[in-house]
């Protein structure tokens, strides 16, 4: 998948497919810095607390997991229960 198709995915808590065959669940989003395109990914939590506080550059530091977005294969929305 590349940027293009991930954007129906933005901020919605998803599972994603990686190339390795590993599920990851979380949130993708696009943010521009210094006019330069990066997507983010954290967990459906911490994105929360980020998106919120509109600290990035916290998570760019505290952020040890990366994925590139042509390592993901494949996305699918996660149902949460409070939705219903």
């Amino acid at each position: 998948m590349n940027k293009t198709d991930l954007k129906s995915f933005y901020y919605k808590h998803c599972r994603f497919r990686l190339k390795s065959g590993k599920d990851v669940y979380g949130i993708v989003w696009e943010d521009e810095n210094n006019g330069e395109s990066i997507l983010h990914f954290s967990s459906a939590a911490e994105a929360g607390k980020l998106l919120q506080t509109n600290v990035l550059d916290v998570f760019h530091l505290q952020s040890d997991f990366i994925i590139n977005a042509d390592d993901i294969v494949g996305a699918e929305p996660v149902q949460d229960d409070e939705e219903e």
